[in-house]
């Protein structure tokens, strides 16, 4: 299963509406995220997500990526209640496992590491 597929249920088990904003181009044969960083938009009755997926393996690429594009940090807003997540999953036996960054400041911030079967 695909990281943004295992990000839908994660999201939407949450009770978020959530959906992908990342574009295909077949004849290149390319993913193009939305304003350079969100794979998926998710919202609830409180607040809207810019998520960025990936697998664990890659997740320094990843925080390098969210830490460096400048829309990552201007969409993110306590006020309007916008967050920039990054979640990164690996395989655990049968069950797939999610750590969960937020970006605070610039700085991808590990909120959650769930190190235990069962997610999503």
């Amino acid at each position: 299963m695909r990281p943004v597929e295992l990000s839908l249920r994660y999201c939407r088990a949450r009770g978020q509406v959530a959906g992908v904003v990342e574009r295909f181009i077949h004849q290149r044969k390319i993913r193009i995220d939305l304003f350079g960083f969100a794979d998926i938009m998710a919202f609830d009755s409180w607040t809207t997500d810019a998520v960025q997926t990936c697998t664990l393996s890659g997740w320094g690429d990843h925080v390098t990526k969210l830490e460096s594009t400048p829309y990552a940090s201007q969409w993110v807003s306590r006020e309007q209640n916008r967050r920039t997540l990054l979640l990164g999953w690996r395989k655990k036996g049968r069950f797939w496992v999610v750590r969960v960054g937020l970006l605070v400041n610039s700085k991808v911030v590990v909120t959650l590491d769930e190190d235990r079967p069962g997610a999503p």
